[in-house]
Order: C-alpha cells, then structure tokens, then sequence
C-alpha cells in the first residue's frame, strides 16, 4: 500500500483485520438471522421454506422481520434473531430497547400473532452489560415475546415447527 502516512495507515488496517472494527451489531444481526435460517433449512427444508422476511403491523406502523410464518394471510408466528452481545451496556439498552418498544407498539395495535420468539445473543455473563441485557431480556418476556439464547436450536426448531392453532389468533 502507498501512503502519505504509513503509521496511520498501518494503525487503520491493524483495526480492521486484527480489531475486527467492521464487525458492528448490524452485521452480527445478520450472522445470527443466517445462522437461523441454515438451521431452519437443515433440519427440515419445508419449515424453513415457510418462513419468509416480511413486514408486519398496521398502515401506520410497519416493522420489518426476517422470519414471519403465515397461515393464508394471517401471520401466526415470527422469529427475530436479536444480537444484544455488546459489552457496552448503553448500546445494549439502546438497541435492545428499540425492539422492545417496536413489540410494545405492535401489540397495542394488536398486529402481532402471540407466537413471537427472539433468539437472543447475550454478552458475556461477567461483563458490565449483561445486567443491562437481563433488563431487556425481562422487559420482551413483559410485552409477550418468548426468547431464548441464539444458539438454543432445539427451542428454535420446536418453536419454528409448531403447527399454529386457530386459538392462536
């Protein structure tokens, strides 16, 4: 690489490859909805076929999900992988309290199925923000979402393959 500064640039590529700086909570968000939805198609490819990206809510309030399940038209069952691993506990509570309030606002409007899992990626149990992830973590478990460790696969199969009752509407 040519550069006018090579310390800074030396320090800038040290950061992206060795820091890893480019793996943000987006991308981690992502890694986890894959990780799903391999999971979903190897098990059984039928109940991953099932599950699609789609938005859901009212004509004022959309939000978009990666996994929703329909019976017909109606949505009975979504999945949202939700990556709160930070050891920053503002970004945990700002992020996770995000989707928290789009939950809040979507069963006000009463746009949501009651089966709604989160699979959720935790921080470490001894850094400064799980506290801050076990606030989020009860706070979905108050607005009716079942959630479980991301990497739990025998609840997100069980969860993904139930068969949707029509009392669940």
């Amino acid at each position: 690489v040519l550069a006018d500064d090579p310390k800074a640039k030396l320090n800038e590529l040290f950061d992206y490859y060795v820091e890893r700086n480019f793996v943000t909570k987006a991308y981690q968000e992502r890694l986890l909805e894959s990780a799903v939805r391999r999971l979903l198609f190897r098990d059984d490819p039928r109940i991953g076929a099932q599950y699609a990206q789609e938005k859901v809510g009212t004509s004022d309030f959309l939000v978009n999900f990666p996994f929703v399940h329909k019976t017909g038209n109606v949505v009975d069952r979504i999945i949202k992988p939700l990556y709160l691993g930070q050891d920053d506990s503002t970004r945990v509570l700002n992020h996770g309290g995000l989707w928290v309030d789009k939950i809040r606002r979507l069963r006000k409007r009463n746009a949501l199925p009651k089966n709604v899992l989160f699979p959720i990626a935790a921080p470490r149990v001894e850094s400064k923000a799980y506290r801050a992830y076990e606030e989020i973590r009860q706070d979905l478990v108050e607005v009716d979402v079942e959630v479980t460790q991301a990497n739990n696969e025998t609840k997100i199969l069980a969860f993904a393959s139930e068969v949707a009752s029509p009392a669940d509407h």
